[in-house]
C-alpha cells in the first residue's frame, strides 16, 4: 500500500530512480507541516518542512516539499548499494519455513528459545544467584540473574 503513494500518489516526487521506495506524505491542514516519510529495506528517513517556532502557513505539502529532500539524502546515502526490493505480499511469520529474528528480518533458522527453568526435569546441587540494584534520582531497578539449569 505504501509503495503506492509513491509510484502512483502524492510521494511521486520520493522516487528514486535505482531503489525500491515506500513512504507517505503528510501535511497539515494550514500548509503549516509537510512531511515525507519513507524507506527502502536498507534505511527508513522521515522529512519535516515546516517552522519549529510555531505553525506558520507556507511549508506547502508533503509530495511537493519535503519527498524532494527525501530523495535527494537518500539518492546519496544509498548510493553503491543494491535494490533489495520488497518482500513478496503476506505476513511475514506465515511463510513457510520463516522466523522473525530480533532484528525484525527474517531467516530460515528457527529462534533460539532460552529454556524455562521451571520446567527443567534436572536437578543441581549448586544455584548461583546475582542482584544488580541501579539507582537513579526517581527510580530504583533491579535486575535478578536467573540460576543457570
Amino acid at each position: 500500500m505504501l509503495r503506492g503513494f509513491v509510484t502512483g500518489g502524492t510521494g511521486g516526487n520520493a522516487a528514486l530512480s535505482d531503489h525500491t521506495v515506500y513512504g507517505k506524505t503528510g501535511t497539515t491542514e494550514d500548509q503549516a507541516d509537510a512531511w515525507f516519510v519513507g524507506a527502502t529495506p536498507q534505511l527508513a528517513t522521515a522529512v519535516w518542512f515546516g517552522n519549529r517556532t510555531g505553525a506558520v502557513r507556507g511549508a506547502g505539502f508533503g509530495g511537493d516539499k519535503a519527498a524532494p529532500i527525501f530523495r535527494a539524502f537518500m539518492n546519496v546515502a544509498l548510493e553503491g548499494l543494491p535494490d533489495l526490493g520488497l518482500p513478496a505480499p503476506g505476513p511475514v511469520c506465515a511463510r513457510p519455513r520463516q522466523f522473525v529474528n530480533e532484528n525484525g528480518g527474517r531467516s530460515g533458522a528457527p529462534p533460539v528459545v532460552a529454556p524455562d527453568p521451571a520446567a527443567s526435569t534436572t536437578t543441581s546441587s549448586t544455584t548461583t544467584t546475582s542482584t544488580t540494584t541501579t539507582t537513579t534520582p526517581a527510580t530504583t531497578t533491579t535486575l535478578k540473574k536467573l540460576p543457570t539449569p
